[in-house]
């Protein structure tokens, strides 16, 4: 502060990363699915002294697997060598002017600058015909982003006896570009580390760059209004413009508008003010519009030229020539996505607010929801395009309560819990055909169609285990009345042709004698039913202890690792879980897990591979200290606290898989799991 009037500011912070990625949520190219579909016994790495059939010596290098088709984990990350070198500086500057009583102008000038390298270097390894690179291959990128913005509000206060008013108006204007540039070649001679650049090799180069800039302006103002500091009023609106957007569709206007009754504060409350200190109600509705997840020209037709995709066989002798075509949709009339949302709710504090909480109905709805949509085959596109194509509606209740305490003036305690419920439905669709998404093994896992929660889980509904001969004969297709309809030879038609005993049955839900796409029905949901939370907290003596829980309950996950697992590339192919121990033999009739040479179908996407994904996990716990004043005195330090922290320190779940939080979409495909991370740490203040 400078002085009573004048107020100036600033904040910055300076990140450095440098990190190693792995390949991980690929159904053939991840770290655990090789690591899983390996057999056990097959060494890490192969014995010294080996030598492959042609000859090449591999002693000491990573093994190739006995039985799969899939390279050693190992030789992913020991002939792989990547950095990401990652710096972001973000920090802003303000001032504040007071020129009277009740007026507050501040201006606040932002930058989010960030700096990127990465560089991969790829050895020429041979392990086994499947996991091997003929020749070494380096690529390198460099990117830079910047963010600039500048937000003016103009704030005036007035009390006039029991009214209070605030009036705010403001602006805010933000642009961010960014430019990437990247190569890559090959067949570097001498493959040291000081020669891991793209200059160096021997092969083609490549480069290729890219640029992109987007700019938002908005304009806002809302009004406060109290009467004696019992009812409340709160009235905003705003104006939005993106460049995301074609010029018919450059702004969205978004209200909202809220109010409050503090009902403790009423003459007549004061019978039970000793049981409720605080009581208010409250009720809003507002609108805010999305525009985060496009990038800056969708709305303009894009040519891509050259040989891939576009060439073009021509002349004598024919020859490739180079072509030019649109390779995705413009999407001209896209606008912004808003969300409305109406909400109701409840404070309440008790027992000399020692017990505090919240009660709250939401009604969320999202129209002209921006969705990238996949085009018919015969439009000629190889891109998806962005396009408003739906409406959203999510609602529920929030619950919400703390109890704080003290037992002495060393010794507080705390403790609280939340509890949400959320009921998700895709109520309108812009297309005539449902969206599809998270494809696994050429099967789609996901169907966002209209009536249901959006990106739900579609596939088959098995019906057990076929486990006697009478059951396979009895699979077939028939009449209303139950009778066997026969083919032009008078034999009987397999619902699924060359099912046997021991082979999954699958339900015909339309009744037509035959399982196909027809047949797929919503398995159920990666939404959760309800979110939940609680914590803990003890103070004393200057030791601090306190855990996080949280958890969701109602929600499926597509375990992908599980068909991988119980054969579903076939008899030894790749390693199986002990699962198949229980497999169905004819002399263990199992009714969940379907013969181990079974037919393919076994292994269609169906509710066989959905799991119960709620789980409960104690997400972070800490203990820590305060050093006394007294000790810190003389080192002139304020404060300083020694702390040691956890995260995901213990899970209860029924799911199967490695996390039931590390999923996308849903879906499991050996995603690599949320680490263990233990935490020690020093806070000073000078």
């Amino acid at each position: 502060m400078v002085n009573d009037w004048l107020k100036v500011g600033e904040n910055m912070s300076l990140m450095s990363s440098d990190n190693r990625n792995a390949p991980n949520n690929n159904d053939n190219y991840s770290l655990l699915n090789s690591a899983i579909r390996l057999a056990p016994w097959d060494p890490t790495r192969f014995p010294s002294g080996s030598t492959l059939t042609s000859g090449v010596p591999v002693g000491g290098q990573p093994s190739a697997s006995s039985i799969a088709n899939y390279p050693n984990p190992l030789s992913m990350i020991q002939y792989d060598h990547p950095s990401n070198l990652y710096d972001r500086l973000v920090g802003d500057a303000y001032i504040e002017l007071r020129p009277f009583k009740g007026l507050v102008y501040k201006a606040d000038f932002g930058m989010d600058i960030s700096y990127g390298r990465a560089r991969e270097f790829k050895d020429q390894y041979t392990v086994a015909p499947y996991d091997m690179l003929a020749n070494n291959f380096v690529t390198s990128s460099m990117s830079r982003g910047e963010t600039w913005s500048i937000e003016q509000t103009l704030t005036y206060d007035k009390t006039l006896g029991k009214h209070k008013f605030t009036a705010m108006v403001g602006t805010s204007v933000s642009q961010s570009t960014s430019y990437s540039l990247g190569g890559s070649n090959t067949g570097i001679a001498n493959p040291i580390p000081e020669n891991w650049y793209i200059s160096m090799g021997t092969g083609t180069t490549t480069v290729s760059d890219g640029v992109s800039r987007t700019e938002l302006a908005s304009f806002l103002g809302r009004i406060n209004y109290s009467y004696n500091n019992r009812y409340l009023f709160t009235a905003s609106m705003r104006a939005d413009g993106s460049s995301v957007f074609p010029q018919q569709n450059l702004w969205g206007y978004f209200p909202s508008f809220s109010a409050g009754w503090k009902i403790s504060e009423e003459e007549f409350f004061a019978p039970v003010r000793s049981v409720f200190e605080t009581l208010k109600v409250r009720a809003g509705w507002g609108q805010i519009g999305n525009q985060n997840s496009i990038p800056g020209n969708t709305y303009m037709e894009k040519l891509q030229s050259g040989i891939q995709f576009v060439s073009y066989v021509l002349g004598n002798p024919q020859s490739l020539a180079n072509g030019a075509t649109m390779m995705s949709l413009p999407s001209k009339y896209l606008k912004w996505e808003t969300t409305e949302q109406t909400d109701f709710g409840l404070d309440f504090g008790m027992m000399n607010n020692r017990l505090t909480g919240s009660v709250d109905y939401y009604d969320k709805y999202t129209k002209d929801m921006i969705l990238y949509v996949v085009l018919p085959a015969h439009i000629g596109m190889l891109f998806q395009s962005p396009n408003n194509v739906g409406e959203v509606r999510n609602n529920g209740l929030e619950l919400q309560a703390t109890w704080k305490d003290k037992i002495s003036k060393r010794v507080g305690y705390s403790f609280g819990g939340n509890l949400a419920t959320v009921n998700n439905k895709f109520t309108k669709m812009g297309t005539s055909a449902p969206i599809y998404g998270e494809y696994f093994k050429g099967e789609s896992l996901i169907e966002s169609l209209q009536g249901i929660p959006l990106y739900s889980f579609y596939g088959y509904t098995s019906q057990g285990i076929f486990q006697t001969q009478a059951q396979v004969d009895d699979y077939i297709k028939k009449d209303a009345n139950g009778n066997a309809i026969l083919d032009a030879t008078g034999k009987t038609q397999p619902i699924i042709p060359g099912v046997q005993v021991g082979d999954v049955k699958y339900e015909d839900v339309n009744g037509d004698g035959q399982i196909t796409n027809l047949d797929k029905k919503i398995e159920g949901s990666s939404f959760p039913t309800f979110t939940y939370g609680f914590n803990a907290s003890l103070d004393f003596g200057g030791f601090d202890i306190s855990v996080f829980f949280q958890g969701v309950a109602g929600n499926k996950i597509y375990n992908a690792n599980r068909m991988l697992l119980e054969g579903g590339e076939g008899a030894m192919v790749t390693n199986l879980g002990t699962e198949m121990l229980q497999s169905w033999t004819p002399t263990n009739h199992s009714n969940t897990i379907p013969r181990a040479y079974g037919r393919a179908s076994n292994y269609w996407a169906s509710d066989r591979f959905l799991e119960d994904g709620s789980y409960l996990r104690l997400k972070n716990a800490q203990i820590g200290y305060n050093l006394p004043k007294k000790l810190l005195a003389p080192a002139k330090i304020e404060s300083c606290r020694v702390y040691i922290s956890g995260s995901n320190l213990l899970t209860f779940t029924k799911y199967t898989g490695y996390d039931p939080e590390a999923s996308f979409s849903g879906v499991d495909r050996g995603n690599y799991p949320q680490a263990v991370t233990i935490l020690f740490g020093v806070k000073m203040d000078l």
